[in-house]
Parts: structure tokens; C-alpha cells; sequence
């Protein structure tokens, strides 16, 4: 009871003060109390903060004692194993459906429906949905909204729904929202890391998780097929003539010739981006013959959000992707010109 008084007359209302987002906090309680069993969602080829929003968000349905499912197109990095409920988020492609589709259902972390990919077998057409995301390409698809794109992670969202409900704060609840947030701002460091990101961050390290412990999992150790990856798509590694986008590919073949999988991938973008004058980095994967996906880095030159916008993507200003039909090299003649007719109304590095 001591702790829920200090979440009540401290927590919340330093977040409330910063944003004033009670009124969507309101309707995501009044959504709550009127669910029965729900589904949990977030999108296909899970990162660092979608798992943590989804154990996250688990964790607090398990303290309203709401029944709930969670589940994935695809399995969550195995890096995130220590969450909570992390053994329990179930694959739905190696998953059989219900014979009853779920009513009330939660999307985190999912700028729109299509990005949790194909789970019509698990969600009725006429769902109730809660959607907790933090994307300002956000396309409100909820029948109520929780949307903060001030927010650096969906595990930020999450951080003030606990706050408003008034919850105990508990060291395996603290230990997601600090990786989402930790994952989403890469350690810290892009321009999404707000004071109101760093005060949480302290709200749940004075729990006593071991931030440096999160930072080297999270961030830090990575798999052979990631660097195996990595070496092939910097043998790819082609700059545009200006200097100021650079970009990399990988195949299918290289995918199946190294055993990688969509978390292997987490993090290549940046390499090129981090290169010397560059002001944009692109990642092109092929997803299949005929299918490219692309992720998209920015520095403070360009909205790349805008650039995934015109072919049915979307993200965040410095961070976003979309997916392209054709060959890598269709993609890339595709891309590219539109990323440089941008920066050539830009000047060099956003002077």
C-alpha cells in the first residue's frame, strides 16, 4: 500500500503535469473494466521495445486479473528471455487458433493493424481494441487510443497507464519498461531520449534491475549470424555520389545460408548511417523473391518517416521502413532518388 501511495502522489502526476494525457488514460481504465479475456499483440519480427510492451502490458492485465493471451507472428528474441511472461507469448504460426476469435483486444507498439501480420484466425472482425503505441504515423485504429508520440518507446505509453492505475511498482515490471525504452533510444543516446525517458529510467533502476546487465544483453551481445550478416551486407555497402545517403542489402540466400533470423538483422542499419558525413542510412531485405523491405535511418537532416509514407510505411522521423516490390536492385533504383530529391532542398548535415 506504501508503494501504490507513493506511484498515486508522485508518479503520476509529475507525468501528468509534463503531457496531460489523463483523458486517454481515463478511457484505457473504462476499456479495462469493461474487458472480459483478451488478446495480446504487437508487430511481426518483434524488436527490443515490442517484446518489452508486450511483457510489459502482460504483467499489468496479470495485476488487474484479466485473463489474456499474448502471441506474436514471430517468436521474440531470445535475448529478452529473462521478462516477464516471456515463456508464455506464444508463435501464432506455430500456434493452432481458437475455435472462438477474441473480442477485446490490445496492439502495442503497432503503428497500424497490418504490422502484427496475418492473425485474422485469432481476432473476431468486430474486436474491441486498446492501442498503445507511441508511432506519430500512428493511424488511431483503436476503438480507444493510447498514443503519445512524444514517447520514446511503447514501454514509455505503458509506464504512464501504470502510473494512472495507481499499481505497485515491481522489479519484473520495471525490468521491461527500461529495455524498451533502452532498446528504442539506443542506449540512451538519439534525440528521442527525453528528460520525462530518464526519470522513468530512474523510477525503475531505484527498483534494483541491473541496468548495466540490460545494456549488455540488450545492446551489447549479439549472435554469429548477426555478424556473419553483417559482413555480407558491408561487402554491399555502396555510398550515393554526394556522399550523404549509404546503404546495404542482404538476400534470402543470405538469410538461409547463415540460419538468421529477422532479430539478426537489428542494429546493421546503423552501421552505414553512423558513417562519416552521412546524413541517411538504408538497409534493403529481401524478404522473399519479389519483396523488399527497407529501413530507414536519419540524422537531424531529413523526416525518413515521410519517405516510408509514400510507399504505405511509416515510423519516426529518424527512424522508419516500408516494403517495396521487386528486386534490391528495384528497390534501391526506387528509394534512393526519392531520399536524395529531399536532401538536395537540405543543407549538408541539416546546417
Amino acid at each position: 500500500m506504501e508503494q501504490k501511495q507513493k506511484n498515486n502522489e508522485l508518479l503520476w502526476p509529475a507525468w501528468q503535469a509534463m503531457f496531460g494525457y489523463e483523458e486517454m488514460y481515463m478511457q484505457a481504465l473504462a476499456w479495462l473494466n469493461e474487458c472480459d479475456e483478451v488478446l495480446l499483440v504487437s508487430h511481426m519480427h518483434p524488436d527490443g521495445d515490442a517484446a518489452s510492451a508486450t511483457t510489459s502490458m502482460s504483467w499489468i492485465l496479470d495485476q488487474l486479473e484479466i485473463p489474456h493471451t499474448a502471441i506474436n507472428i514471430d517468436p521474440l528474441p531470445k535475448k529478452f528471455q529473462k521478462q516477464y511472461n516471456f515463456s508464455n507469448v506464444l508463435q501464432a504460426s506455430i500456434t493452432a487458433a481458437p475455435l472462438e476469435k477474441f473480442k477485446y483486444v490490445i496492439f502495442v507498439d503497432c503503428a497500424d493493424r497490418e504490422r502484427t501480420g496475418d492473425l485474422t484466425a485469432w481476432i473476431d472482425d468486430n474486436a474491441n481494441i486498446l492501442n498503445v503505441d507511441h508511432h506519430a504515423t500512428n493511424k488511431k485504429f483503436g476503438t480507444v487510443n493510447v498514443v503519445d508520440p512524444i514517447a520514446a518507446s511503447a514501454t514509455e505509453v505503458i509506464f504512464g497507464l501504470f502510473c494512472y492505475l495507481e499499481l505497485s511498482l515491481e522489479q519484473e515490471f520495471a525490468y521491461s519498461i527500461y529495455t524498451g525504452m533502452l532498446t528504442d533510444t539506443e542506449g540512451f543516446r538519439y534525440s528521442n531520449t527525453t528528460p520525462r525517458v530518464l526519470r522513468t529510467a530512474a523510477t525503475c533502476l531505484e527498483t534494483g534491475i541491473p541496468g548495466h546487465v540490460i545494456a549488455e544483453e540488450s545492446l551489447g551481445q549479439t549472435t554469429k549470424a548477426h555478424v556473419e550478416l553483417l559482413k555480407r551486407a558491408l561487402q554491399r555497402l555502396q555510398f550515393s555520389d554526394d556522399g550523404r545517403i549509404a546503404f546495404v542489402s542482404v538476400t534470402v540466400q543470405d538469410m538461409d545460408e547463415t540460419n538468421g533470423t529477422f532479430a539478426d538483422l537489428e542494429g546493421i542499419v546503423n552501421i552505414p548511417r553512423n558513417a562519416e558525413d552521412v546524413e541517411v542510412g538504408v538497409l534493403f531485405k529481401e524478404m522473399k523473391a519479389g519483396t523488399v523491405k527497407v529501413s530507414l535511418r536519419s540524422g537531424d537532416s531529413m523526416n525518413v518517416s515521410d519517405i516510408a509514407g509514400l510507399f504505405g510505411g511509416g515510423g519516426h522521423k529518424k527512424a522508419a521502413g516500408c516494403t517495396v516490390n521487386g528486386s534490391i536492385e528495384d528497390a534501391i533504383n526506387i528509394i534512393i532518388p526519392e531520399i536524395t530529391k529531399v536532401l538536395t532542398k537540405v543543407p549538408v548535415n541539416g546546417g
